[in-house]
């Protein structure tokens, strides 16, 4: 077990595959699927769960159900070689098609981009596409290489504002502000994201604030304790145009980084 966690559940022998039978794969999160696809095994995916809905095309597969508890019986009938899941929990349904010979894959959620890459390698191989799982790193990598800037923006990222939630320094979501230039504003890391009360937030005084919702940034800017924090006030609260691409740790996280690296810019903070 690796340092961040995995639980790699199953056998994962990509260079089998397609030897002794077609790829059938199931997905059980929103972040395994944009991964599958991205390895172009978007026609070998047959069934997600009812979450996933990114690309466009994997909305008309087959719903295995919800992310905590997919339905033993719709696995059994979409006759699955793989099923791979991403922050999923094992479950009784999981067990049973392992002990029938189904590769069933599930990985801890990555807690850095670097983790991220490594997943990716890893669901490349067991799907037999090593070498495509390599260009996206690649991509990935290069996209999400660490900015020399001035100034690095202290940055707290809000994901709720009623109780007032947001993301701590050990996250996948802090590697992101971190690799766009920024840095995030809390160090304590006893919670992954832990609920703040208005006054800390005033104590902590953030350079920078991100939001992935307008709803959350109109709360703040008219809550009574919060509109006195001078990003609210100077306007440099950053909002996340695409939600899922810089919340879901997937391939598309680079352009996440690129986009809030030219929103500092915007702002003139970096």
């Amino acid at each position: 077990m690796t340092r961040f966690g995995w639980t790699i559940l199953g056998v994962m022998i990509g260079f089998s595959v397609g030897i002794f039978g077609q790829i059938r794969v199931i997905s059980l999160s929103p972040a395994s699927t944009e991964i599958i696809c991205t390895l172009n095994e978007l026609p070998h995916l047959v069934g997600v769960s009812q979450h996933c809905n990114y690309p466009k095309a994997v909305r008309s597969k087959p719903i295995v159900g919800g992310f905590l508890s997919p339905n033993f019986e719709t696995l059994v009938q979409l006759n699955p070689t793989h099923i791979i899941g991403i922050g999923q929990p094992d479950t009784q349904a999981l067990r049973k098609l392992r002990q029938s010979g189904v590769k069933v894959t599930l990985i801890d959620s990555p807690e850095t981009i670097t983790e991220l890459t490594q997943i990716i390698k890893s669901v490349g191989q067991a799907l037999g596409q090593s070498k495509r799982a390599d260009q996206v790193i690649e991509t990935i990598t290069y996209q999400c290489r660490r900015r020399t800037t001035t100034r690095r923006p202290r940055t707290l990222v809000v994901l709720w504002h009623s109780p007032l939630s947001v993301a701590g320094p050990n996250t996948f979501i802090a590697d992101v502000v971190n690799r766009a230039g920024g840095q995030t504003v809390l160090t304590q890391k006893r919670m992954q994201y832990p609920t703040l009360s208005k006054e800390y937030v005033l104590r902590l005084n953030p350079d920078v604030i991100v939001v992935t919702d307008p709803a959350i940034r109109t709360a703040l800017q008219h809550d009574s304790i919060l509109k006195q924090l001078q990003a609210i006030q100077q306007n440099r609260v950053i909002l996340i145009e695409n939600e899922d691409a810089f919340l879901r740790p997937g391939p598309r996280i680079g352009d996440a980084v690129e986009s809030l690296h030219r929103a500092y810019k915007t702002l003139n903070v970096i």
